[in-house]
């Protein structure tokens, strides 16, 4: 039941709230927006990326028994939709959980951000990416200096919100 909800989801804020707290109240519904989210060869696995993100900014801590998981499949994402919600978590996980990454794992983040930020991403994924750079880059010190010559030669080719943020990031980065 909760797994059809899912793939009849639109993208309505309201009906993504009430999937997120029935997900929030049961572990089984919760194992069904993982597995959904994770499994990028479902046509409707976005869906669930959108419920996961929510979870996500309500209880960060439930993600990571998944950290390989999501590590794993993170490079595997091409939907639009699905990019977003993924690139968020992937920076709320290295504000709040750098340490809990392996080498390996944050070698997987690094590459799937770099790439975003040079692909035909929209906007809001690539400022993700962003974010998560910078933050790793506090701890591997050679990821600023790719990162501002990435940001600053789009600069001039992107959006306002874009050259806002490249603006913001880089006075950190100085």
């Amino acid at each position: 039941m909760f797994k059809n909800r899912l793939y009849d989801l639109k993208a309505y804020r309201k009906d993504r709230e009430e999937l997120r707290d029935a997900a929030l109240k049961n572990p089984l519904y919760l194992e069904e927006v993982f597995a959904l989210a994770f499994a990028v060869s479902d046509k409707n696995h976005h869906k669930a990326c959108w419920i996961l993100e929510l979870v996500c900014e309500e209880k960060l801590e439930l993600i990571l028994p998944y950290l390989d998981r999501f590590c794993e499949v993170l490079p595997l994402y091409e939907n639009q939709s699905a990019l977003r919600p993924m690139s968020k978590i992937a920076m709320l996980l290295t504000q709040q959980y750098p340490e809990r990454f392996s080498e390996n794992q944050i070698q997987k983040i690094i590459e799937t951000s770099f790439d975003r930020l040079i692909s035909r991403t929209k906007v809001a994924a690539k400022v993700y990416a962003m974010d998560v750079l910078f933050e790793l880059g506090k701890h591997h010190k050679w990821i600023h200096p790719e990162l501002k010559q990435i940001i600053t030669q789009d600069y001039i080719s992107h959006s306002p919100g874009y050259k806002a943020h490249t603006r913001m990031l880089l006075k950190k980065m100085n």
